[in-house]
C-alpha cells in the first residue's frame, strides 16, 4: 500500500494540500475563539443587569464571562495568523465543538440549586 504524499511548493494549489484532504485547525480555533469573546461580551452584559437589579446572580455570569474571555483569548492566539481558506468540513468542525463549548459554559453561570 503506498502513501500519498503531496508536494506543498507547487503553484497547483498555492503552496496548501488538496482542500479535500485537510482540516485547517488554526483556523477553526480562531474562528470558535472569537465566537467565545462574543460569548463573553454577552455574559459581560447579563452582569451588567445583574448589577443594575441588585441581585447576587451577577458574579455567576462573571464567572462565565470570564471562562469564556480566557478561552476565547486562548484559541484566538493559537490560531493567528492562520490561511483563510475553509471548506465544508471545517465548517462542521467549527459548529459542533462551538455548540459544545456554549452548552457547557452557559451552564457554568447557573448556581447549582439543590
Amino acid at each position: 500500500m503506498s502513501q500519498t504524499t503531496y508536494d506543498f511548493q507547487s503553484k497547483e494549489n498555492n503552496g496548501h494540500a488538496p482542500l479535500n484532504n485537510i482540516i485547517n485547525a488554526k483556523l477553526i480555533a480562531y474562528v470558535i475563539g472569537i465566537l467565545l469573546w462574543v460569548e463573553g461580551g454577552m455574559l459581560l452584559i447579563c452582569m451588567g443587569v445583574s448589577l443594575l437589579y441588585h441581585e447576587d446572580s451577577y458574579k455567576y455570569f462573571l464567572y462565565a464571562a470570564g471562562i469564556n474571555l480566557i478561552t476565547g483569548g486562548g484559541l484566538t492566539a493559537y490560531g493567528k495568523g492562520a490561511k483563510t481558506w475553509m471548506t465544508r468540513r471545517d465548517g462542521y468542525c467549527i459548529v459542533t465543538p462551538h455548540l459544545v463549548d456554549v452548552y457547557h459554559f452557559r451552564y457554568a453561570s447557573v448556581p447549582d440549586e439543590r
